[in-house]
């Protein structure tokens, strides 16, 4: 405390009459910046509580499995068959209500084939995707052709490259908002993207702050994932009562 106020005295006050540095910051303190982080993590809680979340979870059964297509990837049959124009399912998705996802896999990916067994065969993580988003799959080794958000058309492959996908499985998820994207590629209109695989709550809690707005008003996802977190604790502890 000595050392630090002899600092003061001697480098910042000068500097301060002079009128080159401002002195408040100086006075700026850690429990300062914590109440004021503390406000803000409020008044975006207070902001959540306005959203029409579904509940922190929900009835795994009944379960529905994906099938295995010829190209070694397990499909869902409420996956979108695309054209694989993604400005079109990109329309098609908001003037539904929905957004849209993308899922980049590849033949022979045990965590792509996790998800799709394990996370997205339970009720209510499926119930919710399915009516609140527009899933289509990519093949990380793809032939197709895809007609990217700035009109590009590319195999599956390339547009994987160009996007810089790296692993498998990767899910993009995409803003409802084109103001200042128009005539960009996917990575502009991308609001969340997951690489690898994340367990179901992790899994679930993504959709859910992009689908329902709540990255609008909670941009941190961790803060959001946190406060999903606490309502299943809530719940699980009030159903032991």
């Amino acid at each position: 405390m000595i050392v630090r106020f002899a600092w003061f005295l001697v480098y910042v006050l000068p500097l301060t009459l002079a009128g080159v540095m401002p002195l408040l910051p100086v006075f700026n303190s850690p429990s300062a910046a914590l109440e004021t982080k503390h406000a803000e993590t409020k008044q975006a809680e207070e902001a959540l509580a306005g959203l029409k979340l579904p509940p922190p979870t929900g009835p795994a059964t009944p379960r529905l499995m994906p099938t295995k297509g010829d190209d070694g990837l397990y499909h869902h049959e409420w996956f979108t068959d695309s054209f694989l124009n993604l400005k079109e399912d990109w329309e098609e998705a908001k003037a539904e209500g929905k957004r849209l996802a993308i899922f980049i896999e590849q033949r022979g990916c045990s965590y792509c084939e996790q998800i799709q067994k394990e996370i997205l065969s339970q009720k209510y993580i499926r119930d919710y995707i399915k009516n609140n988003f527009r899933v289509i799959q990519l093949n990380l080794w793809g032939e197709r052709k895809v007609i990217d958000f700035d009109g590009k058309e590319l195999p599956e492959k390339e547009a994987a490259r160009r996007w810089g996908i790296l692993f498998t499985p990767t899910i993009l998820l995409f803003t409802d908002d084109s103001t200042g994207k128009i005539g960009k590629p996917a990575p502009a209109w991308t609001v969340a993207s997951m690489p690898g695989a994340f367990k179901k709550n992790t899994f679930y809690d993504m959709f859910v702050w992009v689908g329902s707005g709540a990255h609008k008003v909670m941009p941190n996802f961790q803060a959001f994932h946190i406060n999903r977190i606490k309502a299943r604790q809530k719940l699980q502890a009030a159903q032991k009562r």
